[in-house]
């Protein structure tokens, strides 16, 4: 396995390359797998992977905040982080790719931060990750800064 390093200062990390030797991915995303094990050896354990398809949008918040990005643990937790703002409420935000998804839509609380009436970050079994507002408010008004950090969830 060939691995390459870059500072991305968009994440504030270094992002790694992993170029296995054998059975390589076809579209450049890894696997869970490959990412578990990278993150096994990886200094400080963490690659983060920036989301770069947003949808409905969605965009990142920009500086002080980290741009929106995932990553995945060796236990096999999916941790988000980073701030988006000005998309679609109750309309996908970005979708995570396979590997990096739940077995079943679960619904998280936003960070204490979020500005506008979010009730929960949703992310469904087919990796669409949508902040939804509760129901009851009919404008939830401009969604200006939606923290993704602290959004732990199980990949299956």
């Amino acid at each position: 396995m060939t691995v390459k390093v870059r500072f991305d200062p968009t994440l504030n990390s270094p992002q790694m390359q992993v170029i296995p030797d054998a059975s390589p991915t076809t579209d450049g995303v890894m696997t869970k797998e490959q990412a578990a094990a990278l993150a096994s050896f990886t200094p400080g354990g963490i690659v983060w992977t920036a989301i770069t398809a947003f949808l409905n949008g969605w965009q990142n918040t920009g500086a002080p905040y980290y741009n929106a990005a995932y990553t995945i643990d060796g236990q096999g937790f999916v941790h988000l982080r980073g701030s988006i703002k000005n998309g679609s409420v109750n309309l996908p935000a970005f979708a995570l790719p396979a590997g990096f998804r739940p077995g079943a839509t679960v619904q998280l609380p936003p960070a204490p931060v979020t500005t506008g009436d979010v009730s929960d970050i949703a992310v469904a079994a087919n990796g669409n990750v949508t902040v939804e507002t509760d129901p009851a408010v009919p404008s939830p008004g401009p969604i200006t800064h939606v923290s993704l950090d602290g959004v732990v969830f199980f990949a299956d």
